[in-house]
């Protein structure tokens, strides 16, 4: 459903965790430690995925999002 489930999770988790107990500072750290997490996501599909998996993480990639489901459907109604 997502390519980075493990990242995905760790985001809404610090979301909740900073609605629940954050404070003033909360506006400031976490869009900093969600750019960290999308920064971290992304070098590991360059340097690890891409490279191992070449084309074919490419063409999943255009049917899987990084962090959130794509609602898209293909042309018979199949899910992509």
């Amino acid at each position: 459903m997502v390519r980075h489930p493990q990242y995905a999770s760790g985001i809404g988790f610090l979301f909740g965790w900073f609605l629940l107990w954050g404070g003033l500072y909360s506006l400031a750290v976490l869009p900093i430690l969600v750019l960290v997490i999308c920064l971290q996501a992304r070098i590991e599909e360059k340097l690890v995925l891409e490279e191992q998996f070449g084309e074919e993480y490419e063409q999943y990639k255009k049917r899987v999002g990084m962090f959130v489901p794509r609602l898209r459907r293909g042309p018979a109604g199949d899910r992509r």
